[in-house]
């Protein structure tokens, strides 16, 4: 099941150039609170990428939740430790929940 959450645009710059990263929140202002970048690295802009249809799936050990999305040709995967995860959990509670009901019954030692 696919829905839609907002993400940004957050480009920065370290030694080797500039690198655009993908990440979900509820706001611009929610977002910059959590960014947090090494002294090597500047923060050059922040941009609204829109609303993008996520995708709900189990990660590649069938024991958890990731989340996909594609933009500008490039799929982004969510992870448990990624920035955003937190948000798009509760974004998404009710896919989660049933995926995680069925990642549990896979996972369950045969009786």
């Amino acid at each position: 099941m696919s829905k839609k959450s907002r993400f940004y645009e957050v480009t920065y710059r370290d030694g080797h150039g500039d690198h655009p990263t993908l990440f979900p929140a509820q706001s611009e202002a929610d977002l910059s609170q959590k960014l947090k970048f090494p002294r090597t690295v500047k923060h050059v802009e922040t941009r609204h990428a829109g609303w993008l249809p996520v995708a709900v799936e189990a990660n590649e050990h069938l024991d958890g939740v990731e989340f996909r999305v594609t933009h500008k040709g490039t799929e982004t995967t969510i992870s448990k430790d990624s920035l955003g995860y937190d948000h798009l959990i509760k974004l998404f509670a009710k896919d989660v929940a049933v995926l995680q009901r069925d990642l549990d019954e896979h996972n369950a030692p045969d009786a």
